[in-house]
């Protein structure tokens, strides 16, 4: 009698079935990693714009004799400063004087996502130097 080599076919579909699972269990752990990498990289931007738009803003209202010559504006997710675009991802800014104080609340993220409250959102009080002077 003659001895047979190899495999048979049901114990090669076997481990490829095998090779096919662990192959798909792998690509997905990866993308997932590959979106929340993505979406840090995201959050992290806007703490920057939100950083240098707070800096900005303090120094503009420092230097301001009212709130009203101020050249800041939001347009859509966009925080200007005259035509210079500062930060994106704004939901919310906004500017209040009371006295020769000034009060902004400053938002990043999308309304829906991000409602005032859950840290995304944040108020700052600022002394303005030359309130009630005319310039």
């Amino acid at each position: 009698m003659r001895r047979q080599r190899g495999f048979t076919l049901l114990e090669l579909m076997v481990t490829i079935s095998a090779i096919g699972a662990a192959s798909l269990a792998f690509v997905t752990s990866a993308n997932g990693i590959h979106q929340e990498n993505a979406v840090s990289k995201a959050y992290c931007s806007d703490v920057s714009g939100l950083r240098q738009a707070v800096r900005l803003l303090r120094h503009d209202l420092r230097n301001a004799a009212s709130i009203e010559e101020l050249d800041w504006t939001r347009e859509g997710d966009r925080l200007l400063r005259g035509r210079r675009e500062i930060a994106r991802n704004m939901a919310e800014f906004e500017v209040k004087a009371d006295g020769p104080w000034a009060t902004v609340r400053i938002a990043f993220g999308n309304r829906r996502e991000a409602p005032a409250g859950n840290g995304r959102a944040f108020e700052f009080r600022v002394r303005m130097r030359n309130a009630g002077r005319a310039r």
